[in-house]
C-alpha cells in the first residue's frame, strides 16, 4: 500500500521508484516487523522482493493469456486444460 501512495504522490520515475519512495517503504516495513528482523531490513532487501514479485507477476500474466490457462474463481489458482 506504501508503494501505491508514493506513486500517487509522484515518486515513481521511468526506472523504477524514487529514492523517497524506498525510504517511505522501509519506513512501513519496519513500523510491522518483528524486532529481531528489523536489523535485516534495508532498501535492498525491498528492492529484491520488489523484483521478484514483478517477475512473478508476468509470469502469471503470461499463463492467464494462454488459451489453454485460466484462473479458476473459487481458489484462484491457474488451472490448465488437459490438453495443456
Amino acid at each position: 500500500m506504501c508503494l501505491l501512495e508514493q506513486y500517487r504522490d509522484g515518486q515513481q520515475a521511468d526506472s523504477g521508484w524514487k529514492s523517497k519512495a524506498w525510504e517511505r517503504a522501509l519506513e512501513a516495513v519496519l513500523k510491522v516487523a518483528p524486532e529481531s528482523q528489523k536489523p535485516n531490513i534495508n532498501t535492498g532487501k525491498l528492492k529484491t522482493k520488489e523484483q521478484y514479485f514483478k517477475g512473478l507477476y508476468r509470469d502469471w500474466k503470461w499463463l492467464t493469456s494462454q488459451s489453454r490457462f485460466r484462473v479458476d474463481p473459487r481458489t484462484g489458482v491457474i488451472t490448465a486444460s488437459d490438453e495443456a
